[in-house]
């Protein structure tokens, strides 16, 4: 085990040797200097653990060669020797910080050894907080390292996951095309639309991207309605008009299976109540309905009205945003009305124009997420 090192500065020989003798029996490895000159060449060639010095030297006191130690040496314990005419200057440099302890002479050689082993065991102390902050420093280094390369690969393999979720998405919408020519592009269109309506709103970015997804599967319960109610191009009777709105229930029991990491159930279900209550499959009214569902239902009666069907030409503009006016707090929220009236408004032209809203394709729909 390395001995600690002990400095002893002091003008006088006969000091030094008393100190030096009187220390030796405890195994520490002793150095003399017998001036703070001689101190500091002896300290840059060998640093102490501890540096006693005596006050009251020619040239450089005692304390002002522990303040020069203290800058150089921060962690070397100082102490100093004094008479008693020299307390006030040692209590002075103990209380700025400068000096561990004083030791007044003549010392008790018992008093003597037993503060030098308390300096030495602070000494001691001290470096191992240091090596123990540095190993903790280290560790934490070595932590986030750990921590960034896993964050990366969990954003990594949830991209993976949303992109693999978002490509059954888009499989499930293109499934209704397919059983429905005359509605191509309308999931795509009313996910637009209802993603513009919620950032009007300023909904939160989970919110946004959960009422996207819901536009793209909304009519995807009409994969179990039979096509020949589904392009029927006359009137339906009562019996096929409950078949066609039993489609937001229809799509419930196909999204339970997909267990998709997006709310968009409640959302789904819900898009064909009305404000007043008087819509269905529940009946729901006013805040009852999911906020998502509110939203949807303007994006979709917008785009239903906007779109050409098997049994009649798309509406004009005027009469579109007629319709949205006078349905707003009956059919529709009003807010959520309101909001979209505002988008319409500001950018007309393209919400109206349905083959430019609908240009829409998996990698867009990914780059351009909301």
């Amino acid at each position: 085990m390395k001995k600690d090192t002990i400095l002893i500065v002091d003008d006088e020989p006969n000091v030094l040797k008393a100190v030096a003798r009187l220390l030796r029996s405890d195994k520490y490895e002793i150095f003399t200097a017998a001036s703070g000159a001689g101190a500091l060449d002896l300290m840059e060639a060998h640093p102490a653990s501890l540096i006693i010095s005596d006050q009251r030297m020619p040239g450089m006191s005692g304390v002002e060669l522990l303040q020069d130690i203290r800058k150089r040496y921060p962690d070397t314990i100082r102490i100093i020797l004094t008479g008693s005419t020299g307390i006030e200057h040692a209590v002075g440099a103990i209380n700025r910080g400068e000096v561990y302890r004083y030791i007044l002479k003549p010392w008790h050689d018992e008093d003597f050894r037993l503060t030098v082993q308390r300096a030495l065991e602070r000494y001691h102390i001290l470096e191992q907080n240091k090596r123990l902050t540095k190993e903790i420093e280290r560790q934490n280094r070595a932590l986030k390292e750990v921590n960034a390369h896993l964050e990366e690969r969990v954003n990594e393999r949830t991209r993976e996951l949303t992109e693999s979720y978002l490509s059954t998405v888009f499989v499930l919408a293109a499934a209704v095309e397919v059983k429905d020519p005359y509605t191509r592009g309308h999931s795509e269109l009313v996910s637009r639309y209802a993603s513009l309506i919620a950032r009007e709103m300023g909904l939160s970015q989970k919110d946004k991207e959960t009422v996207q997804v819901a536009g793209l599967l909304h009519d995807v319960g009409k994969i179990a309605i039979d096509e020949r109610v589904l392009l029927k191009p006359a009137p339906l009777t009562d019996e096929e008009r409950r078949l066609i709105e039993a489609h937001p229930k229809k799509a419930v029991s196909i999204l339970e299976r997909a267990k998709l990491p997006w709310d968009v159930i409640p959302i789904i279900k819900h898009h064909h109540e009305h404000y007043d209550g008087s819509g269905y499959p529940c009946r729901l009214k006013g805040k009852e309905i999911p906020s998502g569902a509110r939203i949807l239902a303007v994006a979709d009666t917008f785009d239903a009205m906007n779109s050409q069907r098997p049994y009649r030409e798309a509406y004009p503009k005027e009469i579109i945003v007629s319709e949205l006016e006078q349905g707003s707090g009956s059919q529709f929220d009003p807010q959520v009305a309101a909001s979209f009236l505002r988008v319409i408004r500001r950018d007309s032209q393209t919400i109206f124009e349905r083959d430019r809203m609908a240009s829409i394709t998996f990698t867009d729909y990914l780059k351009n997420r909301i």
